[in-house]
C-alpha cells in the first residue's frame, strides 16, 4: 500500500509483517509507478528481516548514541549520575558517533571494530591506556543498552563489543616524605610572606587546605571542592574523639582515611592562625563562625557538626550561604 503525506512529493508505503504489525517507510520515489515496485521490495526486505530475527528497519548507531545521550544528560540533571558519565558523553562526541555515526549494528562487524582500533590510535596521536579503552567499551555498550530495549539488537544475537585490552596506565606523581616534611616546615613561615591584602587572608587559608589534603587524602579538585560542614561527623573510638570526614567520590560518599589521620584534620580546621605581627587571629572554623554572625546567625561549634550545613569548608561563607 502507497500514499502520500500533505507538503511532500514523495511517496509512503505501508506493510505488515507476519507478526500482524504494521510498518511505515519512505518509498524515496516521486513516481507512484516507481513507488510501488519500491514498496513490493521494501515489503520483501522486511518480511526477510523478520524472518531471520533482525529489526524490520535499520536505526543508525547515530540516532541511538543520541538517545543514550539525553539519557546520561537526564540521570546528571538529576544529581544521581557518576562522573564518569561526563566521559561518555565526550567520548560518544569525538569518537562512537563520528565512526559508527552511518552505520547500523548489523554493519559493525569484527573488521569494523578493528578498523575502529586504528582509526582511534591515528585521532588519539598514541596508543591509548586500558582504562580509556574501558571508558570507550562502557560508552558504546550503553548505546547497545538502548538498541535491545527497543528491539533493534535481538537478545539471541551477540552484541558487537569493543576491545578493552591497553597498555596498564600509570601511577599518578606524589610528593615524597621527605617533600612533605619539608612543605610542612615551610608554610607556616611561608604565610606571613604576603605583602597584599589578599595574599594575607589566601596563604593561610592555602596552608589550611594543603595540610587538609595531606591528612585525609581527600583528592584534590572535585573531592576537596565539595566537601561541605555536613559532611564533618564526630567520631569515638574509646577515649579518644575524632572528626570524621565523609567526601563523594561520584555516585556515594566514603569516609576519607583513617580516623587517626581525621584527627590532624580538625587541628587544622579549629588551629588558630597568626597575624603578621605575631598575634592569635581566628581559625578557619571561628572565621566562619563570626560570618554566619554577620548574617544574624547564633550557632556553636558542636551545633556546625550535627546541623545539615550546606556552605562549603573551603569558600568564602557569603557565596556559598
Amino acid at each position: 500500500m502507497i500514499y502520500r503525506r500533505p507538503r511532500t512529493a514523495l511517496w509512503q508505503c505501508r506493510y505488515r509483517l507476519p507478526d500482524g504489525t504494521w510498518h511505515r517507510l519512505s518509498t524515496g520515489c516521486k513516481d507512484a509507478d516507481t513507488a510501488a515496485e519500491r514498496a513490493i521490495s521494501l515489503a520483501q526486505q522486511g518480511a526477510l528481516r523478520h524472518e531471520i530475527g533482525l529489526p524490520s528497519k535499520r536505526v543508525l548507531f547515530g540516532t541511538l548514541a543520541q538517545e543514550a545521550q539525553a539519557d546520561i544528560q537526564r540521570i546528571r540533571s538529576q544529581g544521581s549520575g557518576k562522573v564518569v558519565y561526563r566521559d561518555y558523553e565526550v567520548v560518544m562526541d569525538r569518537y562512537l558517533i563520528p565512526f559508527f555515526g552511518r552505520l547500523s549494528f548489523e554493519q559493525i562487524t569484527p573488521d569494523v571494530l578493528r578498523d575502529f582500533d586504528g582509526w582511534r590510535v591515528s585521532k588519539i596521536g598514541r596508543p591509548p591506556k586500558a582504562s580509556t579503552l574501558r571508558t570507550h567499551a562502557s560508552a558504546f555498550n550503553r548505546v547497545v543498552e538502548i538498541a535491545r530495549h527497543r528491539g533493534l539488537l535481538p537478545v539471541s544475537k551477540p552484541a558487537p563489543a569493543l576491545t578493552i585490552k591497553g597498555r596498564p596506565g600509570e601511577a599518578r606523581p606524589s610528593f615524597t616524605q621527605p617533600e612533605i616534611d619539608h612543605l610542612l616546615a615551610f608554610m607556616p613561615q611561608w604565610i606571613h610572606r604576603g605583602r597584599l591584602s589578599l595574599e594575607q587572608v589566601i596563604r593561610p587559608l592555602l596552608r589550611d587546605y594543603v595540610e587538609f589534603l595531606l591528612y585525609t587524602g581527600i583528592r584534590h579538585g572535585t573531592e576537596a571542592r565539595g566537601i561541605r560542614w555536613q559532611h564533618l561527623q564526630w567520631h569515638t573510638e574509646g577515649d579518644h574523639k575524632y572528626l570524621r570526614v565523609w567526601v563523594s567520590g561520584g555516585d556515594c560518599f566514603r569516609p576519607a582515611l583513617p580516623v587517626l589521620y581525621a584527627a590532624c584534620s580538625a587541628r587544622v580546621l579549629f588551629r588558630p592562625r597568626r597575624n603578621n605581627d605575631g598575634r592569635l587571629s581566628q581559625s578557619l572554623l571561628v572565621s566562619y563562625l563570626l560570618a554566619f554572625r554577620r548574617y544574624n546567625i547564633s550557632i556553636t561549634v558542636t551545633e556546625i557538626t550535627k546541623r545539615q550545613l550546606t556552605i562549603r569548608i573551603f569558600g568564602p561563607p557569603a557565596s556559598n550561604a
